[in-house]
This record gives C-alpha cells, sequence and structure tokens, in this order.
C-alpha cells in the first residue's frame, strides 16, 4: 500500500513518518503541495497515485484563525475539498484529522461521533466545514477526531506541546499556574497513529472516529502529571481559564466519546510511557 503524507514536518505528520518507514511512503510538506491551490494538488496526487492520502496540514493556531479566519478557511476547508475531489477521481482513501472543538463544549458527558456540533470559535468552525467538504464529496474517507494532542518535535518547524511547554515554564523557575476548569483528554500522537493504521489494515467501515486516550483531565491535572512523571516538586496554582484573556473562545469539556473502537489506554498511562521513552 502506497501513503502519501501531506505535513510531513508537523508533530502528525514525522509520527506517520517513524510508524510507516518500513512502507511506500511519499513525505511532503506546503514547500511540496499546498492544498489550497486545486491545480497543483491535481497535479501532483495523480503522479504519485497513492492508495491513502494522510492529510496532516492544518491550520492550528486557534486564537489566529479569529482574525485570520481567510487563511484558516482556505487550509482547514479549502485544502480538505481539494483532497477529496481528487481523491475521488484516482479511488484514493483520504485520512483527514479534525478536533472536538467542533462541539460546543457546554456537556460535561462528552460528545459521541453523532453528537450535534456547533464551534464556539472560528477555528472549530473551519474544521466542521473541513469534515463536510470532505463528507459531501468523497465516501472512501476516515476522518479521525482528536483532541489535546503531544508529541515531541522533531524539528525546528513543529510546535511545542503542553508537555515540553510545561517542563520549561518549571526549569526557569516561573510560579506555575494551572487552567482548571477546561477539561479535555491528553492524547499521544503515537496511540492516535497506531490506532489509525489499524483502522486502515482492518479495513472497518469509511466514516467518523473518536481517538483520544480514555479518562479526562483539566489542564492543571496535566501540568501537575507531567511534574510528578519527571520527578519536580513545584506548587501549581488552580486558577481559571478566564486569567489568561485569549481572542478564541474555548469549550469548557473538549471531551470526545469513543463508540466505535476498544478503548485507548488511560492518558496516564501513556503520558507516562511517553517520558519513559523520550
Amino acid at each position: 500500500m502506497k501513503y502519501l503524507i501531506i505535513g510531513k514536518n508537523g508533530n502528525l505528520g514525522t509520527e506517520f513518518l517513524t510508524h510507516l518507514h518500513d512502507s511506500d511512503v511519499v513525505a511532503m510538506d506546503y514547500k511540496d503541495i499546498d492544498i489550497t491551490n486545486k491545480e497543483q494538488v491535481f497535479s501532483v496526487i495523480e503522479s504519485i497515485n497513492p492508495d491513502v492520502i494522510l492529510n496532516c496540514a492544518a491550520f492550528t493556531a486557534v486564537d489566529k484563525a479569529e482574525t485570520e479566519y481567510e487563511l484558516a478557511e482556505a487550509v482547514n476547508v479549502q485544502g480538505p475539498l481539494h483532497l477529496s475531489l481528487i481523491c475521488k477521481q484516482i479511488d484514493t482513501i483520504l485520512v483527514h484529522f479534525s478536533t472536538g472543538m467542533i462541539f460546543p463544549g457546554d456537556d460535561e458527558n462528552g460528545y459521541n461521533e453523532v453528537a450535534t456540533t456547533n464551534p464556539v470559535n472560528a477555528y472549530g468552525k473551519t474544521k466542521l466545514l473541513g469534515e463536510q467538504s470532505i463528507q459531501e464529496n468523497w465516501e472512501k474517507h476516515y476522518i479521525i477526531r482528536t483532541e489535546w494532542l503531544y508529541a515531541k518535535p522533531q524539528n525546528s518547524s513543529a510546535k511545542k506541546s503542553f508537555n515540553e511547554i510545561i517542563l520549561d515554564l518549571a526549569k526557569s523557575g516561573q510560579p506555575l499556574k494551572g487552567v482548571a476548569d477546561e477539561i479535555g483528554q491528553p492524547t499521544w500522537a503515537k496511540d492516535l497513529v497506531e490506532t489509525l493504521l489499524q483502522i486502515i489494515d482492518q479495513g472497518l467501515p469509511y466514516g467518523i472516529y473518536h481517538v483520544a486516550n480514555e479518562g479526562k483531565a483539566s489542564r492543571l491535572d496535566w501540568a501537575a502529571e507531567i511534574l510528578k512523571l519527571n520527578g519536580i516538586d513545584l506548587p501549581i496554582e488552580p486558577v481559571s481559564g478566564e486569567l489568561f484573556p485569549r481572542p478564541a473562545a474555548r469549550p469548557n469539556f473538549e471531551l470526545l466519546i469513543n463508540t466505535k473502537l476498544p478503548p485507548l489506554r488511560s492518558w496516564q498511562e501513556a503520558l507516562k510511557e511517553y517520558f519513559n521513552s523520550n
């Protein structure tokens, strides 16, 4: 099976490269293919003719999406649209990654794969429209919703994860504050990638899947676990998200309920292995 990874330098793209190193893989970044350019998308992908496209490219700057909506819309909506159209033309499976931010975040019990969507910010809106553009155009797709994703940055262009940010703050000696009223599921990119590849290998039905490590945590809980696993004894002050004014609203409960797959391991288990292996 021939894979095309789009967004090879991001944390998710590099994780796929690690797992697919023995496979037939072509990996590209925005300099190789601009998914907002339909003509280029068709030309490049027709020449490669992959069996599976892994779309790891996205505009993920949640706050910037409020003021740079046109760019976010181009990458998160027009990009997936172009990919779905070329996949339909050459009969290729499209894998696309989405987010828990497509939901309103007011239900402490979380949201399953068919729950009503209603994003609270511009980023979530573009991600939802991107999902819909795929669903309307090509049936052979896997839309993988995940949240609070982390991975070890493998290059200078990859974003630091929450793990590295907290450790950097701890080393700096600055007082630590942890948001206690935003609840989600910290998810290791390794577990996400392994699950997605199993979905493809097993030929599971096309559609939407929720993939996140089990359990739930506040940012405060996550930060405390990071410090504990690294043997750092520092106090963290519980605070409200309102203490950090941001352009984009955040859902209070970004919780994804998985009803289609075996449950992933707990976020604490995954985080422990993450630090043991890094």
